[in-house]
């Protein structure tokens, strides 16, 4: 990533103080101190947020015969089951994305040249982007899960309840890999 690189939040921060120095916002009426309160908030808020929102990489890992989830620590979803995850930073690729993420979450390690595309589904209004990749290999590992995100890291051998997962999209996608897996006619 080049170090010339400056977020929105960085630009409104240097718009700011160019304004305090110039006292333009208070020469100029209440509007202007209106103005500077919104632009305020909203550097605040951009400073708050990921550079790089419209992307989610949501990778189907098979560990140790079942399929890894994580049991959610963060507050939407809290304590639902979901696909390990999350945004995709500027300057790294969906693979490097997935990676990272299944990494941060399980403490499980996959190689980027393994994953491929599985669907992609838009969410939000169409302000977010899933990618929903899978692994190629079986995967054999200990599980270490990240304090911060995570409360627990589940290796499912049979697809939950829809009910116990965080995110319909993640429903969807870990019902149809054990479909595919155990196709519903070879199934208990």
């Amino acid at each position: 990533m080049s170090t010339n690189y400056k977020t929105a939040a960085d630009r409104i921060t240097e718009a700011l103080k160019g304004a305090d120095s110039l006292d333009n916002w208070h020469k100029h009426g209440e509007g202007y101190n209106d103005l500077r309160r919104d632009m305020t908030k909203l550097r605040d808020d951009l400073a708050a947020s990921y550079d790089n929102p419209g992307t989610v990489v949501v990778p189907l890992v098979e560990v140790n015969g079942g399929l890894l989830l994580v049991r959610r620590k963060l507050a939407d979803g809290y304590g639902k089951l979901a696909l390990p995850g999350g945004y995709q930073a500027i300057g790294e690729t969906w693979e490097e994305a997935g990676v990272r993420e299944v990494y941060e979450e399980t403490g499980v390690s996959v190689n980027p040249e393994d994953l491929i595309i599985r669907d992609v589904v838009t969410v939000q209004d169409g302000k977010i982007n899933l990618i929903f990749c899978q692994a190629m290999f079986k995967i054999k590992s200990d599980l270490a899960p990240q304090d911060d995100e995570v409360l627990e890291v589940v290796i499912a051998k049979r697809a939950p309840d829809p009910k116990e997962i965080a995110f319909p999209a993640h429903a969807e996608q870990i019902q149809s890999w054990f479909e595919v897996l155990f196709p519903p006619d070879t199934q208990d």
